[in-house]
């Protein structure tokens, strides 16, 4: 499996690490146990003159609830190197290091906690942040997916490529139920359809059949509403309108993963 970019964060030495573009939360990634993924990580000097090799080591910790129990020590996160230019140049550009992580395996939902260290010639070793990662295993929605299926077939109305190659790769049983929402029965049995809808179809959908019985989750990211997931239950309709950027990397992140599979327990378990 190729490794799973995570992201980018910033590792100011001595001072700690920030994902590039909201320097108030901590780094915090996840991925799948068993696989290695990348962090590409930027590293800004604390001296402007700083011109001598810098070297990046990390540890790597399973965090519980009080204790860190170590995993692995002294990870070569990036060999000596030294800054090129200087930062009166208006072409310097950051150094940039693409660190593979290996992930351990894990069969559930686990912390993992990853402390850098830098040292800049013959300097001191310094802290420098610590990078959190949520590893879950690999075929989780698999197996959710498989047990949902025995009780409530799937089925996907409309060309969702998304959808389509999501089922796909976890396996699953699935149909495809006809174009549109215009395509679904008059009453649905057990089955929960799957839709990526404009929120204008599904709301003047609802207004032509209101009384209409199933299992529905509608993808609508231009509703304009708040990102989220809206759960209707009333008089046998179950209606999960979901307004989050969820489908863009479901296929690769663990976490929307999980979302998903919570998403179809309110219509499962209604």
């Amino acid at each position: 499996m190729n490794p799973i970019i995570l992201g980018t964060v910033t590792l100011i030495m001595s001072l700690g690490t920030v994902p590039v573009n909201d320097s108030k939360t901590p780094a915090s990634f996840d991925g799948f146990g068993g696989t290695s993924a990348s962090i590409a990580i930027e590293i800004l000097p604390v001296s402007l003159n700083l011109l001598a090799p810098v070297e990046i080591r990390a540890d790597l910790y399973q965090k519980g609830q009080t204790l860190l129990a170590p995993i692995q020590k002294e990870i070569e996160v990036a060999q000596p190197s030294v800054y090129e230019g200087c930062f009166g140049n208006p072409t310097y550009v950051l150094p940039l290091i693409c660190w593979q992580l290996p992930i351990p395996e894990v069969k559930r939902e686990t912390q993992f906690v990853a402390r850098l260290r830098t040292k800049s010639g013959d300097g001191p070793w310094l802290s420098s942040g610590q990078i959190y990662i949520t590893a879950y295993p690999r075929d989780f929605v698999k197996t959710a997916l498989a047990a949902v299926c025995k009780a409530r077939p799937l089925r996907l109305l409309g060309e969702s490529s998304r959808l389509h190659a999501f089922f796909k790769a976890q396996n699953v049983p699935f149909e495809t139920a006809g174009e549109g929402l215009n395509a679904l029965p008059a009453n649905g049995g057990p089955e929960i359809y799957f839709i990526e809808s404009d929120a204008a179809n599904l709301t003047d959908w609802l207004a032509a059949n209101p009384h209409w019985k199933g299992n529905l989750v509608a993808f609508c990211p231009d509703a304009p509403l708040l990102s989220g997931v809206f759960v209707t239950r009333q008089d046998g309709l179950h209606l999960a309108k979901v307004t989050l950027p969820l489908l863009d990397s479901l296929s690769s992140n663990p976490r929307n993963q999980k979302t998903f599979l919570e998403i179809l327990e309110t219509v499962n378990h209604p």
